[in-house]
């Protein structure tokens, strides 16, 4: 009787040492991180296109939903509504400060009670914000600020970026003209609205 012979081969396995990878050449590891340098770069700058287009801001502005969201909305409506309407008010008054500071050297004039000089510096303040509120939800999210009810939260976005880049330009031409920055306060001597000292 033919009785098969069953052979168990046993596979040794050899341990392979791999040798080591030589690092990238140092061109690409400057132009990895000079990429990744460009997209971080992108995220943060990003914001000014977000908004660029202020024609399709307008389009979709709707002063009424914006007052109907502050009597009747929801908490978050009603503070984007609230921000949108104060913003946009703070980039027209900064925006005049602005021209004013281009045709003239100085700012607005204080006003009756420095009422006047006191809406300009808060609507800076007022713009400043809403750049740095821009800037830190196109990193968190990729996105910029909401448009809010009626557009307007986008719309005062919109407005303070191109206000914004317009102050920096102004700021360098005033300082290439007249050699100084306007002070904030008058005070005595001072290049603009300065104060007569009263014996």
């Amino acid at each position: 009787v033919f009785q098969p012979t069953l052979h168990f081969v046993t596979k040794q396995t050899k341990n392979v040492v791999m040798a080591p990878r030589p690092p990238p050449p140092i061109s690409t590891r400057v132009n990895a991180a000079w990429g990744g340098y460009r997209y971080q770069l992108r995220t943060v700058t990003m914001p000014t296109r977000t908004r660029a287009n202020l024609r399709d801001d307008l389009a979709q502005l709707d002063f009424n939903q914006a007052i109907e969201a502050i009597t009747t909305g929801t908490s978050s409506e009603r503070n984007q509504a609230l921000g949108g309407l104060g913003g946009t008010a703070a980039c027209g008054i900064t925006a005049v400060s602005i021209a004013t500071l281009k045709t003239t050297g100085c700012g607005l004039p204080p006003g009756p009670g420095g009422l006047i000089g006191a809406a300009e510096g808060i609507s800076y303040l007022a713009v400043t914000a809403l750049l740095v509120t821009s800037i830190t939800s196109k990193v968190k999210t990729g996105r910029g600020v909401p448009n809010g009810p009626g557009g307007v939260l986008g719309l005062a976005e919109g407005l303070a970026w191109t206000v914004g880049l317009a102050g920096v330009v102004v700021l360098a031409l005033q300082i290439n003209d007249y050699g100084y920055v306007p002070n904030a306060v008058p005070t005595e001597n001072a290049p603009c609205f300065s104060t007569t000292r009263t014996e």
